[in-house]
């Protein structure tokens, strides 16, 4: 459990980041033009000044994003001041001591729009941080021992913000996976986002070996019926296919080639 000046301090950190407000980005302005027809910075700004749509339509969470940098910021007292799940709420009550404005820019043209951050919504920005989570103690040290040292402390944001699926099986695998990280040449942090990325998609009970293989099987065959579409559709029509009844899968082939490069890897290298 942390000290309250742990919890003041973290407070203060997350409010200083967004001191000078912020601008939208181009997910959030396409996600309020989209969804909720707000395709103007006068029609945003109205969302904006809106507290109940701005809870309802959760734009407040779409705002307060945190990125890898400020993570990253926040990692070496998050990591020394061994923040329990209980320390949620402190730390959430500090944020709210006063009541935390965001002022957000709609449109260069117009006054920026202050919005209001609920207790739930600063709940869930701490939530996303990791504050609470704590990292396997034997992973820490396998981090500290086989990941270079320029990347030790995103090895562990990335650790953090995840959910992993509760087991040894996980824990155990990715282990194995730092250990053999330097001979197989493995690249940090890149290839560890993407190794996390595959363990949170892998049920909690089975072996991530075998795990792994039926998730490949499942990959390949989506990019089989994939190719299989695409040779269908330069044979016939559209207007042909559509009548049969067909769809058409969306699946990005790159990635998923790469998803699968990935998988024959890490089975070939850690799997027995």
């Amino acid at each position: 459990m942390a000290s309250i000046d742990h919890c003041n301090e973290l407070a203060r950190r997350i409010r200083h980041h967004w001191k000078n407000g912020l601008a939208l980005d181009q997910g959030v302005r396409h996600y309020l033009a989209s969804v909720l027809g707000a395709d103007s910075g006068e029609k945003i700004a109205a969302i904006l000044g809106d507290p109940q749509q701005c809870r309802s339509a959760g734009i407040v969470d779409l705002l307060l994003v945190p990125d890898r940098r400020f993570a990253l910021d926040l990692e070496d007292l998050i990591e020394a001041a061994d923040f329990g799940p209980a320390d949620k709420m402190a730390v959430v009550a500090r944020l709210q001591e006063p009541a935390w404005w965001l002022e957000v820019v709609a449109d260069p043209a117009l006054p920026a729009c202050r919005v209001n951050v609920a207790a739930e919504q600063a709940l869930a920005l701490v939530d996303r941080i990791g504050v609470g989570r704590a990292i396997d103690k034997q992973l820490a040290l396998d981090i500290k021992a086989f990941v270079p040292e320029a990347f030790q402390a995103a090895a562990r944001v990335c650790l953090r913000q995840r959910i992993l699926p509760p087991g040894r099986h996980q824990t155990a695998f990715l282990r194995r996976f730092l250990h053999a990280g330097t001979p197989c040449g493995w690249v940090f942090p890149e290839q560890w986002e993407k190794v996390l990325d595959l363990m949170e998609q892998l049920p909690p009970t089975e072996p991530v070996c075998s795990a792994l293989g039926r998730r490949r099987a499942v990959l390949a065959a989506a990019l089989d019926s994939r190719e299989d579409h695409r040779s269908r559709l330069n044979s016939a029509a559209m207007e042909t296919l559509m009548l049969q009844g067909m769809r058409a899968p969306y699946l990005d082939g790159a990635a998923t080639a790469e998803t699968l490069t990935l998988i024959d890897r890490l089975c070939r290298a850690l799997c027995p």
